[in-house]
């Protein structure tokens, strides 16, 4: 993904990204509240095939498909030549589309054949701990999404080195070092809520229409013990 097309995701940065995409034939750049849309809608089953392509919403799905199989490759349960069908049928169940050839299915990532087995699942911890982290940001900095707006990012980047960067590699785990700057362990709640207010507002849903999808998962988390109290 091009980085322009990750600033125009986020939408505190919608006044500044058109400056990105601005040319000769449109010198003002597009609409931002357009540009952001555009940018995070969900994309269709047949454009969701390959993973660094996905939209927010779906990329997910694209870690829990890897995974699955990877577990079972590891555990026993799946020999290597049963992955293409395997993918085939986990890519139908999650996304809605069955690849056409393998180059698309199991062969579109280099993980797997330079032997980086279970690193996909970091990608999705990181999407978690990163949407945990801002929901502590935005309480300890109530105008921060002003600020990012504005271009002004001194003071996330102050907090983020008091709170997380100083500390290192002091916490002996990914949830002590969470539970010490957002008062619990790593969450999947804040990244629900994350997703839920932002395809609320990228499709115009009425309100608490999205909020009552995530309820499901966010009992879950909660039940698990391992949503958070934003400290």
């Amino acid at each position: 993904m091009r980085d322009n097309e990750r600033r125009a995701r986020a939408r505190v940065f919608t006044s500044t990204s058109p400056r990105f995409f601005t040319s000769k034939h449109s010198p003002a750049g597009p609409d931002p509240t357009a540009l952001w849309r555009a940018f995070n809608a969900v994309r269709v089953p047949s454009d969701s095939l390959i993973r660094v392509e996905a939209d927010e919403m779906t990329y997910p799905a694209h870690v829990l498909l890897r995974f699955d199989i990877e577990r079972a490759l590891i555990n026993g349960g799946m020999q290597v030549a049963d992955v293409p069908a395997a993918w085939g049928a986990a890519s139908l169940a999650l996304l809605g589309v069955t690849p056409p050839n393998d180059a698309a299915g199991c062969l579109q990532d280099v993980h797997w054949a330079s032997g980086a087995l279970g690193y996909f699942p970091t990608y999705l911890i990181g999407a978690a701990a990163a949407a945990q982290l801002f929901e502590a940001a935005r309480a300890a900095l109530p105008d921060l999404d002003a600020q990012v707006e504005g271009g002004h990012f001194s003071p996330l980047r102050e907090w983020l080195r008091v709170a997380v960067h100083a500390r290192g590699s002091a916490p002996p785990s990914l949830d002590a070092l969470l539970a010490e700057v957002t008062g619990g362990p790593l969450s999947v709640a804040p990244l629900l809520r994350h997703l839920a207010a932002k395809y609320e507002a990228v499709y115009q849903l009425p309100f608490g229409v999205a909020a009552a999808a995530i309820e499901p998962g966010l009992a879950a988390a909660g039940a698990d013990g391992a949503d958070t109290a934003t400290a």
